[in-house]
C-alpha cells in the first residue's frame, strides 16, 4: 500500500509540474486541466483504475477535465489565430513579389533560397497547423485524464511545432527589409513575435 501511495504522490507532483509549465506558457485552462488530471490519476493509482473508472463521479470528472482541456487548447492553438493566418498570406504574397519586383538588389543566392523557402513555408504553414490541430483535438476527445497526463509529459520534452513561415520571414526581413514594404505593421509584428 505504501508503494501505491508513493506512486500516487509522484503522479500528483507530475500533474502539478506540468500545470506549472503550462502556466508559464500562458495557458491557464490547460494548467487547470492538468492539475485535475494529476489528481484524477493519483486517485487511480492509489485506489486502482478499475475502481475509479467505474465510479460515476470520476466518470463525470473525466468529462469535465477533458472539456476544460479542450477549451484551453482551442483558446491557445495557432489554427484559431486569424491574425497569424492573415500574416502568413501576406508574407506569402511578399515572397512572391520579392524577386519579381527586385526590391532587394542584388538578389544573392542566400536571399533567393530564403525566398524559395519562404514561399513553400508560407504556402504550407496553415495546412501544417490544421494537421496539428486535428491530431491534438483527437487526443483531447479520445484520451482520458491518464493518457492526457502521459501525453503532456511526453510533449513537455519534445520540441513544439515551429512556424516556418515566420522563421523564413524573420530571416528574409533581416536580409532585405524593403521586400516586405507592402506588409502592414500589424502583420510584421505578428510574424516577428511568433
Amino acid at each position: 500500500m505504501k508503494i501505491r501511495l508513493y506512486l500516487a504522490v509522484g503522479v500528483f507532483i507530475l500533474g502539478l509540474a506540468l500545470a506549472g509549465q503550462s502556466l508559464l506558457n500562458g495557458q491557464p485552462l490547460v494548467a487547470f486541466s492538468l492539475t485535475f488530471s494529476g489528481i484524477y490519476c493519483s486517485f487511480g493509482v492509489y485506489f486502482g483504475f478499475g475502481e475509479v473508472i467505474s465510479n460515476p463521479a470520476f466518470q463525470a470528472a473525466a468529462v469535465l477535465i477533458g472539456a476544460i482541456g479542450l477549451l484551453g487548447w482551442g483558446k491557445d492553438h495557432r489554427i484559431f489565430n486569424t491574425g497569424l493566418q492573415d500574416a502568413h498570406r501576406a508574407a506569402f504574397a511578399s515572397f512572391v513579389d520579392m524577386e519579381s519586383r527586385s526590391y532587394c538588389k542584388p538578389i544573392t543566392i542566400e536571399l533567393r533560397k530564403l525566398s524559395e523557402f519562404g514561399l513553400r513555408a508560407c504556402a504550407m504553414q496553415d495546412n501544417a497547423d490544421q494537421q496539428s490541430a486535428t491530431a491534438e483535438l483527437a487526443k483531447g476527445i479520445y484520451f482520458g485524464p491518464a493518457l492526457t497526463l502521459a501525453d503532456s509529459a511526453y510533449a513537455s520534452t519534445a520540441e513544439s511545432p515551429k512556424d516556418y513561415c515566420a522563421l523564413a520571414f524573420k530571416a528574409a526581413f533581416a536580409a532585405c527589409p524593403n521586400a516586405f514594404h507592402s506588409l502592414s505593421a500589424n502583420n510584421k509584428a505578428v510574424l516577428l513575435k511568433e
